[in-house]
């Protein structure tokens, strides 16, 4: 004998099965190019804030948009992926004495949109959009990715690409 399923049983399965298709695509792990939009185009500006903890020291970079030190930065932060985390984590742990602060902008004075990522060496960094609500992130390689993004900038003196403030 063949049982039924209740309409009510079908109903709350299908809803199950949707809801945990949209977890998995929610939580699946994305490229730079997914999480920051704009990214490739022509006239997307970068600044770097590097904050020494220690010394209080700030660092500021900007990045003109078709130079070779961009493409190498956006090569390297596309090197790797980032999986959304649902975290209520508000604090992030200080792991490099650094703070990289990474802002994304895309547009004319009259209609920009920024993006910012924060990076500390903590497995998890912050995401900020103009548009967008708060994200956390948690980056494939962790705290070896983050210590190569920082010896990275740290090592751009180049007065062309750098502006220094601090």
């Amino acid at each position: 004998m063949t049982r039924k399923l209740a309409p009510r049983r079908i109903v709350g399965i299908l809803i199950m099965i949707v809801s945990a298709l949209f977890l998995i695509w929610l939580l699946w792990p994305r490229s730079f190019a997914q999480i920051i939009p704009g990214f490739g185009k022509k006239d997307l500006h970068i600044d770097a804030d590097v904050i020494n903890i220690i010394n209080d020291e700030n660092r500021s970079i900007s990045f003109a948009p078709s130079s070779p030190e961009a493409k190498e930065l956006l090569d390297l932060l596309s090197s790797t992926r980032y999986q959304r985390i649902l975290s209520l984590k508000d604090w992030r742990e200080v792991k490099l004495d650094y703070e990289v602060h990474l802002t994304f902008s895309l547009g004319d004075e009259s209609d920009i949109s920024e993006y910012c990522l924060v990076f500390t060496g903590d497995p998890l960094i912050d995401f900020h959009g103009s548009f967008t609500s708060n994200r956390t992130y948690s980056v494939y390689g962790g705290e070896e990715f983050q210590q190569r993004l920082l010896d990275f900038l740290l090592k751009q003196e180049d007065p062309a690409v750098l502006s220094f403030t601090g």
